[in-house]
């Protein structure tokens, strides 16, 4: 998977200004500056994108790039708390970038014949499906699975790593 300047531009320039940023004090109104214009730049960052959807990055950044900053929030019943993780602002947009290239594919795969559910109602129903893509994705099951399917897999599992995708996307 791999992605255009001109998608890139596309998807920044429709990003939420007042979207959270992540630790690293980044937001999508500073990303639409990098952005700004097609120059060097835009190059750079969009060559940066690919490398982190080809999970081609140096190990020492990676960290970085899954940290998060946390928030406890009320569950409405008053008793617990949700947490919540806000993450990097690139990684999220790796993410959407990936999901928004390969919609119809995802759209297809789960809506088609009829709608999936996954993990709906269930404490920590993001992390299961998480694991269980990496589960499929594991040396032992992949060479059983057509092509179609580990691609489709393999950009869940990235938009599950950074907190694009929710268990309430499959909600019918």
């Amino acid at each position: 998977m791999s992605f255009s300047l001109e998608e890139v531009l596309r998807l920044v320039r429709r990003t939420n200004k007042s979207s959270a940023g992540g630790l690293s004090g980044s937001n999508y109104k500073r990303m639409q500056a990098w952005f700004y214009q097609s120059d060097s730049l835009a190059e750079n960052l969009t060559t940066l994108f690919n490398r982190i959807a080809a999970g081609r990055v140096p190990a020492s950044i990676i960290p970085l790039l899954t940290a998060g900053r946390g928030v406890a929030i009320p569950k409405p019943s008053g008793i617990g708390l949700r947490p919540v993780v806000v993450g990097n602002i690139i990684l999220r947009f790796v993410g959407t970038l990936a999901l928004v290239q390969k919609s119809a594919e995802i759209t297809k795969f789960f809506l088609e014949p009829r709608p999936l559910q996954f993990a709906v109602g269930l404490a920590g129903g993001c992390e299961l499906m998480g694991a269980a893509i990496d589960a499929l994705l594991s040396e032992t099951l992949v060479g059983l699975m057509s092509q179609p399917t580990r691609r489709m897999l393999s950009i869940l599992s990235v938009a599950v790593r950074c907190g694009v995708l929710s268990s309430s996307i499959f909600r019918t």
